[in-house]
């Protein structure tokens, strides 16, 4: 497998307010660092990092910097440029994401990453598929024509091979606002339990969990 991680930071951060979220404190360094870290030691073709601002390149020290339109600002552009980007490295695989989930660690990216084939992988957390997600080369160019604010995630459920692998509710959290940063805080010191997660739908065959289809998705790659 050749895969390109694509770390994406290019968003926002409206509801977060006035400071810039990929700079906030968290467990003593920013909170950007966090994801960048879980990637450090992944065998990869190429690490990539979206940012709309270069100037939060040296958050991300060892990724290429990826840039997408600034004028036309968008998780559908951020992804479409990522794509893009580990396509041109050759990638036949890229695994996305979120640079504002600081509790994902470099063994839960693992989970989502093997055995790589030629299906679509999404993480499963308590409310349906979300971020970490593994794409094969084969949908890179339907991702790279995406633009405006949708982003893979409603390419990828309409996939019938979608794979879901379970992760620990308290390692998908995501940083919107700052009254997120406490449940991330409380999860990077282990006062989140994993069984959190428990309740999930095990896998079928070929490690596949059928979801009920009325099953609300809280948290996607929108």
């Amino acid at each position: 497998m050749r895969l390109a991680v694509i770390l994406l930071a290019a968003g926002q951060s409206r509801r977060f307010g006035s400071r810039d979220k990929l700079r906030a404190a968290l467990a003593g360094r920013p909170l950007a660092a966090h994801a960048a870290r879980a990637l450090a030691g992944l065998s990869r073709q190429a690490g990539l990092v979206v940012l709309r601002d270069p100037r939060l390149a040296g958050l991300f020290r060892g990724l290429g910097v990826v840039v997408p339109d600034r004028a036309r600002p968008g998780q559908g552009r951020s992804v479409a440029a990522g794509i893009r980007a580990a396509r041109r490295a050759g990638a036949s695989h890229a695994l996305l994401v979120l640079a504002d989930m600081p509790c994902l660690g470099r063994e839960d990216l693992r989970v989502i990453a093997r055995p790589a084939l030629a299906h679509p992988v999404m993480a499963l957390g308590p409310e349906g598929p979300m971020p970490p997600a593994l794409i094969p080369r084969r949908l890179f160019a339907a991702l790279a024509r995406l633009d405006g604010d949708r982003g893979a995630g409603p390419l990828l459920r309409r996939c019938p091979d979608l794979v879901l692998r379970p992760l620990p509710a308290a390692r998908l959290i995501d940083v919107d606002r700052p009254d997120d940063l406490a449940a991330a805080l409380a999860a990077a010191r282990g006062d989140l339990s994993p069984q959190r997660s428990a309740g999930l739908p095990g896998p079928g065959r070929g490690g596949r969990i059928a979801l009920p289809d009325n099953r609300a998705t809280k948290r996607r790659i929108r």
